[in-house]
């Protein structure tokens, strides 16, 4: 395995044994993907159609089909966005999609079906609650709307990849984080929203928001 960035890391688990990483080089090069099939005893090297410098995020349905989101360019939220899918275990990419996707910093990308996928990002100056979906295997993407509660009305909210599990994955839970800045003072929650559709719609968990005041 080549020596890499350890703050760029993505892991993808399929199962116990299986699963796929996403590496930046630390030297020019391009992006590597690595998979194991033996929980990690060892690991197949794969070449990312992208190079140095760019982080990664991916998100594999099996050991064949999968989604690379590519992060260059400018820093921050301005930064270029192109999303790949490869159906060969990453032996060959296609582009599927140029992200019109501003003001924000995505922090992964996630698909429950071939079809069904979600990008998630912390805010930049962008959308107030960067969550995006797509509903055509990546091709087309739309802002997808969550509840944000009264007291966190005006603010922001930085979005994580989604988790979801059950039968036919429909099942779902959300990380999010809300700041609210104005009126003072200052405050903020980590939430989980859940989803029994298979993510076509958020909700608050019955625990409800636990807020907290920013020191």
């Amino acid at each position: 395995m080549p020596d890499f960035l350890p703050d760029v890391v993505f892991l993808c688990p399929l199962d116990a044994k299986r699963a796929w990483l996403s590496l930046v080089p630390l030297n020019p090069g391009k992006v590597r993907l690595e998979y194991t099939k033996d929980a990690g005893k060892r690991w197949e090297e794969k070449i990312a159609p992208i190079s140095d410098g760019e982080s990664a995020p991916i998100s594999f349905l099996d050991d064949n089909r999968g989604f690379l989101l590519s992060l260059g360019g400018p820093a921050a939220g301005a930064m270029e966005k192109h999303l790949y899918g490869t159906e060969d275990s990453g032996n060959h990419w296609h582009l599927l999609a140029d992200l019109p996707i501003s003001g924000c910093y995505p922090t992964g990308v996630v698909f429950r079906t071939k079809a069904d996928g979600w990008i998630t990002a912390t805010y930049h100056g962008g959308d107030s609650a960067p969550l995006y979906r797509s509903g055509d295997g990546g091709k087309t993407w739309h802002l997808h709307q969550f509840p944000i509660p009264g007291d966190y009305q005006g603010g922001y909210a930085d979005t994580y990849p989604p988790v979801f599990t059950g039968f036919q994955k429909h099942r779902g839970y959300l990380p999010v984080k809300l700041v609210r800045d104005v009126p003072e003072p200052r405050h903020w929650a980590w939430v989980t929203y859940e989803s029994n559709d298979g993510g076509k719609s958020w909700h608050l968990p019955a625990s409800g928001v636990q807020s907290y005041l920013d020191d």
